[in-house]
């Protein structure tokens, strides 16, 4: 009678820990949306702590994890396992997810952008409310001198920035498109120009056979980095702000106008074959006075203009008059 009371406790005990440890409560499934995760077990009772590890981890790529809305999962990350998930296992199957991409490709942050004729975005462009401008230009090159201009301004209050390229390819005149963009688009670049330390540039190493200038407001005042005070490795500022700015325009730029990044120019490359059409001569050529490139209306003067076209001129770039050019008043390089 002892022996059968000793059987039956031991019974009783192993049941009790079986439901304790959960191994004989109903278990439920962790799914995976993707390739790299690892765990010690594939399902786990309502109740039991989860560790999940991620650890195929590749290089200039950003992740994004996430789980079903109802579970309250953290997320580490240490050398020897890559990224740590723990979360409590609820009373249903569950799909841990992972989402990646290319870090050195721009990817623009959802925002309601409605496109405009460009007309219309002329008219309400303010070009003393420039924000960010980069400029890249090839010089004394057999192909011939040009430059191309990225300059996002202010909307005053409405949606989104406007972003104009300005252009101009051997003998042909300076050309301007225009598109609205998401403001995102100013806060990449701004943290490139973090990521890459541009304000503390001092001694540099400059290039020969190209020019590249970072300009944009800080507060009241206007920060201007060139290649001329870049470091060994500040191509690489450059050329991730280009891809910035060109992947924006081939995304909402003009169609007609659409053809995705603009290259850094170089030595080797030169100008393209087809240089863009000039646009009719502006208002001033014909030796009249400019009533709208330079003076009131662009809010600068004439005075501006030649000062500015000079700093070009002493960077070995051609010289631009008020009659070329409407915004060396807000953007003096």
């Amino acid at each position: 009678m002892r022996a059968f009371r000793k059987i039956i406790l031991v019974l009783i005990g192993v049941v009790t820990m079986f439901s304790l440890s959960g191994c004989g409560a109903q278990k439920y499934k962790v799914n995976y949306d993707g390739y790299g995760f690892e765990s010690k077990r594939t399902s786990y009772a309502a109740g039991e702590k989860v560790t999940v590890y991620y650890g195929m981890i590749a290089t200039d790529t950003d992740y994004n994890f996430y789980i079903d809305d109802d579970v309250d999962m953290k997320q580490s990350y240490d050398n020897d396992h890559g990224y740590i998930f723990t979360f409590t296992m609820p009373a249903h199957d569950v799909t841990l997810h992972e989402e990646s991409h290319n870090s050195m490709m721009y990817i623009p942050e959802p925002e309601e952008i409605e496109p405009l004729p460009e007309d219309e975005i002329a008219a309400e462009l303010d070009e003393s409310a420039m924000l960010f401008d980069y400029y890249d230009a090839v010089v004394a090159t057999v192909g011939g001198d040009g430059y191309n201009e990225l300059v996002l301004y202010d909307r005053q209050g409405n949606p989104g920035l406007i972003l104009a390229k300005y252009s101009k390819w051997g003998e042909g005149g300076e050309t301007r498109k225009l598109c609205i963009v998401p403001k995102s688009v100013l806060e990449d670049c701004m943290d490139a120009v973090s990521r890459h330390d541009m304000r503390n540039w001092k001694d540099g190493f400059p290039i020969t056979g190209a020019f590249y200038v970072v300009k944009f407001k800080d507060g009241e005042s206007t920060v201007r980095i060139t290649s001329e005070t870049m470091p060994e490795d500040g191509q690489a500022a450059f050329d991730e702000i280009a891809g910035i700015l060109g992947s924006a325009w081939g995304q909402y730029g003009p169609r007609e106008s659409s053809s995705g990044p603009i290259p850094s120019p170089t030595v080797e490359s030169g100008p393209p074959a087809e240089p863009e059409a000039a646009e009719e001569d502006p208002p001033g050529a014909d030796g009249q006075e400019p009533t709208w490139f330079c003076p009131a209306a662009a809010g600068g003067t004439a005075e501006t203009c030649v000062w500015s076209a000079d700093i070009k001129s002493r960077s070995s770039h051609n010289s631009r008059s008020c009659s070329t050019t409407t915004r060396f008043a807000a953007a003096p390089f």
